[in-house]
Formats: structure tokens, sequence, C-alpha cells
């Protein structure tokens, strides 16, 4: 098993500064097209490293009408087979609907720079997706540890906040409390889900809540 493991194909890939992606197969094969590093880059962030065709049409080819999209993303898929030959099917897995790049697959190497730094890709999507990611710390701090440790799973994040009581009914709130409890322990057992703690969800919920305010202060906090 260890020798299997060691003769797979691997994708490295670096997300800071120079964005780099080789495949260590039978041979080393840098990935040089702007936009097929650009996808490798949506997938290797988004969790279980899978998106739909249709999220990755958008953000790559958003200036094109829906056919375009379609088949550019078709082309650039096309364009990866051949060069990576058989090992295209190891790294990644296409359907239908969706691309799913294979993170157990997948090494990040460290690099030095802002996040995606060269990338030039000026389609609005991604330029907007990549600066909501650069504009969160705690995302880029995850993706920078990925970088310092290996293969990544990142993970969505979920909280249960107390339900709400009538009235201030104690007994009600004391019931809601519980609820929102078993529900954080239950999904913890999930290893696709980052569940932030309840007692962090108990303290949001002792004032006035505001969704915006919810995920601006849960975003900070690591379970």
């Amino acid at each position: 098993m260890a020798m299997e493991d060691a003769l797979a194909p691997k994708l490295e890939i670096s997300l800071f500064g120079t964005c780099y992606v080789c495949l260590i197969g039978g041979e080393r094969i840098e990935i040089r097209g702007a936009k097929h590093r650009a996808l490798f880059a949506l997938l290797a962030t988004a969790p279980m490293g899978r998106r739909s065709r249709a999220n990755l049409q958008e953000t790559l080819w958003g200036a094109s009408d829906y056919d375009s999209g379609h088949q550019n993303l078709r082309r650039a898929l096309s364009d990866l087979r051949k060069i990576m030959g058989p090992d295209f099917d190891t790294v990644l897995h296409t359907t239908s609907t969706d691309v799913q790049l294979s993170l157990d697959n997948t090494h990040f190497v460290a690099g030095q720079g802002a996040f995606l730094n060269d990338l030039n890709v000026r389609e609005p999507g991604f330029v907007a997706w990549r600066d909501a990611l650069r504009a969160r710390p705690d995302q880029l701090a995850a993706l920078g540890r990925a970088s310092q440790g290996g293969a990544v799973r990142l993970r969505p994040r979920i909280s249960a906040l107390p339900l709400a009581a009538p009235d201030g009914d104690t007994a009600l709130s004391v019931t809601g409390d519980w609820v929102a409890e078993e529900i954080c322990r239950s999904l913890s057992r999930s290893t696709l889900l980052t569940v932030i703690s309840h007692l962090s969800g108990r303290a949001m919920a002792q004032r006035m809540i505001d969704i915006a305010d919810v995920r601006a202060t849960l975003g900070w906090i690591t379970s």
C-alpha cells in the first residue's frame, strides 16, 4: 500500500505569490495556462475540492453566454486531459454537473506573497472571489497552514444558535439552548463540517441577533 501511495500521481500547488501548479507523476508536468491554474485554485479552495460546472463557468468565463462558458470549460478540461494524460482521471473527477479535485492527491507547497498574486485572470467573478478571500485572514490562515502541512480539506463552518423563546419564557429558553447544543454535538460527528462551539453560539444569542454580525463574529472563531 505504501508503495502504491508513493507511485500515485500528485498535484503540487502553491496559492501564495506565484500560483504554481505541477503534476508529479511519471514526469513533472507544469500547468502554465492562467485559467487552467485558476481552475485548480478554485477547486483546491472548495469544500471537498468540488465545484459545480455552473460555478466554474460563471467565475472563469462570466462575460460569455452560458453556451460559450460551457464550451470554454469543456475545452479547458480537454486541454488538461491532453497535458496530464492518464493521470488526469486520478487527480480530477468530472461529471455532467461537477468537477472535483482529489485532495488526497494534492500537496500544497509554501509560497511567498499575496494570495494568487500573479494570476492574471480578469473575469469579474474570479476577481471578486479572489478579493473576498484576501479580505478573510481566517481563511488565508487556513490555506497558509495547508501550505506548511500538506493536503487540507477546507470544510464549511456551521453553528446553531439557541432557539429564541417567546416573551422570555425561562423553561422554553432552557429547552432552546439544549436543542442548539444537541444540534452542534450531532453535527460535530461529521468529518465534512467544522462546527463552531455551542458556547460561542450561546454568547451571540444573548443580544439582539443580526445575521451579518453573527457571520462576522463567529467567522473568526475556530472549533
